[in-house]
């Protein structure tokens, strides 16, 4: 038998899932438009991330099936190449902002709703999208 979600929880994973597409083409997107000579230490930075929001978007996927939701078929929101390398990593930086803001709030809803598989997959992500925040951050200090 499926555990049963709220709509609202439902909805929040969706929104993760598609955000974790958006987060993986954008950084690949930056890693592959950075000009290697330019910005090497960004393009690590953008390869390594993507590759982990794919495997968040992966993990995020089955739990969500398993719950019987329906997967997006687009990432959410539209991504968005930068100009700059630094530009680029502000916009990745407001991305990850967006994970941090809403993954709390799933893990709370999947622990009030009883869902602690739900709850440890977000509570594993969330420490993933901080460290990535923070790896942000410091690239962005480096250009400024």
């Amino acid at each position: 038998m499926t555990q049963q979600a709220s709509k609202e929880l439902m909805d929040m994973i969706y929104q993760a899932l598609a955000s974790e597409l958006q987060g993986s083409i954008q950084y690949m997107w930056h890693h592959i438009a950075t000009p290697k000579e330019e910005g090497p230490e960004a393009r690590k930075l953008f390869r390594k991330v993507a590759m982990a929001e794919m495997e968040h978007a992966e993990e995020i996927a089955e739990a969500f099936r398993k719950l019987g939701g329906e997967l997006p078929t687009q990432p959410d929101p539209a991504v968005v190449v930068g100009k700059t390398t630094k530009e680029m990593i502000e916009l990745d930086v407001k991305a990850e902002e967006g994970a941090l803001e809403l993954y709390p709030r799933i893990v709370e809803t999947a622990g009030k709703e009883g869902l602690s598989r739900i709850q440890e997959i977000f509570e594993d992500i969330l420490s993933d999208e901080k460290e990535h925040h923070r790896s942000f951050m410091k690239a962005l200090e480096k250009l400024s």
